[in-house]
């Protein structure tokens, strides 16, 4: 069912960061937590192989992150999940599962990661899937991709009231990678469709590359944070984000989140 599929892969990305930040410590290294509240996303998605129309709706969506910086680099590792309803004008409505795990590294050599424009690259792995009761073939549609890019991060200290604040921008574009889809007439992925492939060999069958005259993944991150004296901040952010995948058809998704949430020194 694809709510166990999006729970199992919500799990699986978020071990994997724990996985991959728990080696890093040390004396010389700043780590982060980032807790963010329960966001509140507006999100707009259009699958041409089901429906011409525009789909939106307002969903909840969650998130976590790390973050550490030694002297040359910093590391973050961000997960999200959001679920709920969206609608086109005639109220015909569709269930949308989203889950994904984002990793970036920024190079700053001897400089404070806290203060600068630093450039880095970054992967984006993400799983959507879409549940209609009246779709027929179309009830389920899946994507799932993963694509690494280029990526920015802009933080600068700014004093207001006699307080520290700062101004914040992560922003990354994907250029290349792998993507999967439903086929444009079923619900299925198109390699299990194949009377002579099943298993991995559907898997694998189903898998298309991801550039950009077929792919685009563009996202942007604004936001300020507060700090406190004990050195934990809060902060407010907002997250775009648009996703273009084209194989046997086209689907397009155009998302924005609001957030806010704790960060502290761990």
């Amino acid at each position: 069912m694809p709510k166990s599929l999006t729970a199992i892969f919500f799990l699986i990305t978020f071990l994997a960061t724990g996985k991959q930040a728990y080696p890093l410590s040390g004396p010389e290294k700043q780590r982060q937590l980032h807790f963010f509240y329960p966001g509140i996303r507006i999100n707009y998605e259009r699958d041409p192989g089901y429906s011409p129309l525009i789909y939106k709706g307002i969903q909840p969506s969650f998130s976590i992150a790390y973050s550490v910086s030694k002297s040359g680099f910093t590391s973050k590792y961000i997960t999200n999940f959001s679920s709920g309803n969206i609608s086109n004008k005639w109220n015909n409505k569709v269930h949308v599962y989203n889950a994904g795990i984002q990793i970036f590294k920024f190079y700053h050599r001897e400089k404070d990661p806290s203060n600068g424009l630093f450039f880095g690259w970054s992967n984006n792995n993400e799983y959507n899937t879409r549940e209609t009761d009246n779709g027929g073939n179309f009830k389920n549609r899946i994507e799932y991709f993963t694509s690494l890019g280029p990526a920015i991060n802009l933080s600068k200290p700014i004093m207001l009231f006699n307080r520290q604040f700062y101004f914040k921008v992560l922003a990354q574009t994907q250029l290349i990678g792998f993507k999967m889809q439903s086929s444009y007439v079923t619900s299925m992925l198109p390699g299990f469709e194949e009377p002579s492939k099943n298993g991995i060999s559907a898997l694998l069958y189903s898998l298309e590359p991801f550039h950009p005259f077929n792919s685009l993944n563009f996202g942007i991150r604004p936001g300020f944070d507060y700090e406190f004296r004990q050195q934990s901040r809060l902060t407010i952010s907002y997250h775009y984000n648009y996703i273009r995948l084209t194989g046997a058809h086209r689907v397009e998704k155009s998302r924005g989140t609001w957030y806010a949430g704790i960060i502290t020194r761990i």
